[in-house]
C-alpha cells in the first residue's frame, strides 16, 4: 500500500492496522507506533479522515489533521513544515 500511495519520500512512517495489531481509534494503535518511532508525541503528525481517530491521537499529544478536503490538507501541511 505504501508504494501505491508513493509516500516513502514524503513521510518517515506508514502504519496500517493490520501490521500494528490494533485498529484506530484504539489508543494502543498510537502507543505502539510512538514506541516504534521513539519520538516525542508532539513531533508526530497524524492525518486521517475519521474524526474519532484524530481525536484519539490528539489526546496522546500528537499533532493531527482531520482530512476533509485537499485544499484544507495542503494548508495544514504547509503550516506544519
Amino acid at each position: 500500500m505504501k508504494n501505491l500511495l508513493m509516500t516513502e519520500n514524503v513521510f518517515e512512517g506508514f502504519y496500517a492496522s493490520c501490521v500494528v495489531g490494533f485498529q484506530k481509534p484504539d489508543p494502543n494503535f498510537f502507543y505502539s507506533i510512538q514506541e516504534h518511532l521513539i519520538l516525542d508525541p508532539s513531533s508526530i503528525l497524524f492525518i486521517d479522515d475519521y474524526k474519532e481517530s484524530t481525536d484519539s491521537a490528539s489526546s496522546l499529544g500528537w499533532n493531527t489533521h482531520h482530512f476533509c478536503s485537499l485544499g484544507d490538507f495542503k494548508e495544514k501541511i504547509f503550516n506544519q513544515l
